[in-house]
């Protein structure tokens, strides 16, 4: 008897945490669904100079590649920064990602990604900065957008950008010797820690609020946020 109560209490715990994760799980799609909605007026239609910046998106993940080189931000020092990106700082345009240094630089292949792995990943991760020289970009591409940016709200972004890179006591970035997906990109420290609350997409949010386009205040999935582009 005893042991039949102890199976039907553990049983019953297990329900109530496959009850509690997919509870967790809808309020986590339906908060994303909310969160992706932009509100508000676009300042990218402001007066002066534009900026063209892309916005690409893999499948889940956003990067955003911006011009090497514009009156408001020059990228080639930060590419001089690491051996593997120098000899990309002559081209058009910089890629820009940030995420789980576990999941974007560590994790090479399938054989790496263990359950260790993924924990590391979604719990507070450390994380990363990827950068990519980009020679030429697809514009008209089903996962490409293109967005004019005034330039003030572009400095602004760039800046946001360039705050999302770690620095030493020096104030120097800190490429990780060595990490690379073997395309010329490199990957450097960066500020603040991964979570399923912050999200790759949602730093990517962050960075186009500050360049004034009209995306949602929580985008944690890619879709939603180039829907809204």
């Amino acid at each position: 008897m005893d042991r039949a109560r102890a199976a039907r209490t553990i049983i019953a715990g297990l329900l109530g945490l496959i009850e509690a994760l997919a509870v967790a799980g809808v309020l986590y799609l339906g908060a994303a669904a909310t969160g992706s909605i932009a509100f508000g007026p676009s300042m990218t239609a402001m007066a002066g100079r534009r900026v063209t910046i892309f916005v690409v998106d893999n499948g889940y993940h956003i990067d955003l590649v911006l011009p090497t080189i514009d009156p408001s931000k020059d990228w080639r020092s930060l590419l001089d920064a690491s051996p593997i990106a120098t000899p990309g700082r002559n081209a058009p345009y910089v890629a820009f990602g940030w995420g789980s240094r576990t999941a974007y630089a560590e994790v090479g292949a399938l054989t790496d990604l263990t359950v260790g792995a993924m924990l590391r990943a979604l719990a507070f991760d450390r994380t990363v900065m990827h950068v990519l020289p980009v020679a030429r970009v697809r514009a008209d591409g089903a996962n490409v957008r293109a967005v004019g940016i005034a330039a003030p709200l572009y400095a602004a972004m760039t800046a946001r950008i360039d705050a999302s890179f770690a620095r030493d006591a020096e104030g120097r970035v800190q490429p990780l010797a060595g990490a690379t997906q073997g395309y010329g990109d490199a990957y450097f420290a960066a500020v603040g820690a991964f979570s399923p609350v912050r999200t790759c997409n949602v730093w990517a949010g962050e960075m186009l609020r500050a360049g004034g386009v009209p995306v949602g205040d929580w985008p944690p999935f890619s879709a939603p946020l180039m829907k809204g582009l």
